[in-house]
């Protein structure tokens, strides 16, 4: 998304007054194998997202417990001992619960149009 004001604005404008919204910014000035695990991420979780509802939570809870939690919790660890975790994939998440893990990784693909839905207010 090349204009994130732009897109922010137009979706602020659709949105009912006081509605939730929740958006992930990412950026790209990781280290090389932090894109490639990302890259990876991002092909596990296009496909997941084409599941039906059952086998996508089963998919998303596995993935929470056997990814997200171990590799939390080892930068949480890695931050108390005074390392620097801001590489680190998924240090975000050292003091979130399994349910946030869970629900993040459930995330699904979301398509912003380049116009505004007819009808919008």
């Amino acid at each position: 998304m090349p204009d994130t004001t732009t897109a922010f604005k137009t979706i602020s404008r659709i949105l009912k007054k006081d509605a939730p919204f929740l958006a992930y910014l990412y950026y790209e000035n990781r280290p090389a194998w932090y894109q490639l695990l990302w890259g990876l991420s991002e092909l596990a979780r296009g496909t997941i997202a084409h599941l039906h509802e059952a086998p996508q939570s089963i998919s998303c809870g596995l993935i929470a417990l056997s990814i997200y939690w171990p590799l939390a919790r080892v930068a949480r660890f890695a931050e108390g001992a005074g390392l620097e975790v801001a590489n680190f994939p998924l240090a975000l998440y050292g003091d979130r619960d399994i349910y946030s893990m869970h629900t993040d990784a459930r995330l699904e693909w979301i398509r912003f149009p380049d116009s505004p839905p007819t009808g919008a207010r």
